[in-house]
């Protein structure tokens, strides 16, 4: 049904992940611009074998929305693109402070399994006599 929808549409923006799509088809229905959601390499029939593969979405909008919609999709990357970089920036602090707490966890872990193997051979021992 999504064809017939979009047949008159123009394709404003290709996504690969379900994600991104979300996220730039809410940001163009928030700016009150319609648009659908079509999945890339969908057949005419259906096309069973390209449905296994997930090769993404495009976005597509009216025409007369099509000026509107390529600004909102490039403040949508802009903002986009800041995200990334700021979580790229807070990545290293953060991945150091969870890779030292999981190797805390890891050796407590393996401190506790030590001593729980050692209470349970001594109690093996002491009922064996």
């Amino acid at each position: 049904m999504a064809r017939h929808k979009s047949k008159d549409m123009e394709t404003i923006l290709a996504v690969y992940s379900t994600k991104d799509a979300e996220s730039a088809s809410l940001a163009l229905l928030k700016a009150d611009v319609e648009c659908v959601r079509r999945k890339i390499g969908a057949g005419k029939y259906g096309n069973f074998l390209l449905s296994l593969n997930n090769y993404g979405e495009e976005i597509c909008v009216d025409p007369r929305d099509k000026e509107k919609a390529s600004q909102i999709i490039e403040e949508w990357r802009k903002q986009k693109t800041l995200r990334q970089n700021q979580e790229a920036a807070q990545t290293p602090a953060e991945t150091a402070a969870s890779e030292n707490s999981r190797e805390n966890n890891v050796l407590w872990a393996r401190i506790l399994a030590g001593v729980a193997l050692a209470v349970i051979v001594v109690f093996y021992i002491l009922q064996r006599y």
